[in-house]
């Protein structure tokens, strides 16, 4: 997924330049009357608005297909009557007993929560406190991959309908989302 982002990312770089590069080169051109470079320059902006409103659909594609994926790994799984009271005396046993636990004994405690986000989730912040969190899988922490999409969602969003003379600052801006949150997404 990041990489797809990167590719429509870049592609619309060079849209941005090579658009530039045509609408400079129409400006100056002597051979056209000033109503022609008009014209021919709402062209250069129609193909550039179809382009970049594609490279968009495409980035918007990949988010959502991101968004139903960590949307099926929250639903709640399947909870039978005790499932409340084994979730309530493993929070209890981690309370009173998590830094004398070895690592298997934590592993195997909370074995019986896992499919459900919302569970492990919980038991994950609990063991922070004793610095064990990193067995709970990080396919759990998904609190920050879905951070990681809003955000770029909204950079991308916002460079990719910012007007044609902001383009450029809009990109930076996405580029520094990828940078600190694309670490987030997977490939």
């Amino acid at each position: 997924m990041r990489k797809h982002i990167e590719y429509f990312i870049n592609e619309y770089r060079k849209l941005i330049d090579q658009t530039h590069e045509e609408s400079t080169a129409l400006k100056v051109d002597a051979r056209y009357t000033t109503e022609y470079k008009v014209e021919l320059l709402k062209q250069v902006i129609e193909r550039f608005d179809a382009k970049r409103e594609g490279y968009l659909t495409h980035i918007n594609s990949q988010i959502e297909q991101q968004r139903k994926i960590i949307a099926d790994r929250q639903q709640l799984v399947d909870r039978g009557a005790d499932y409340d009271r084994k979730f309530g005396n493993a929070l209890k046993v981690l309370e009173l007993t998590m830094y004398d636990m070895t690592d298997q004994e934590i592993i195997n405690l909370v074995e019986p929560f896992k499919g459900d986000y919302h569970t492990m989730n919980i038991l994950r912040r609990v063991l922070q406190k004793s610095k064990k969190e990193d067995l709970i899988p990080v396919d759990f922490a998904m609190n920050q991959l879905t951070a990681a999409l809003i955000e770029i969602e909204r950079t991308t969003q916002d460079a990719f309908t910012a007007p044609f003379e902001q383009s450029g600052t809009a990109l930076t801006k996405v580029s520094i989302a990828m940078h600190y949150y694309g670490a987030a997404l997977p490939e």
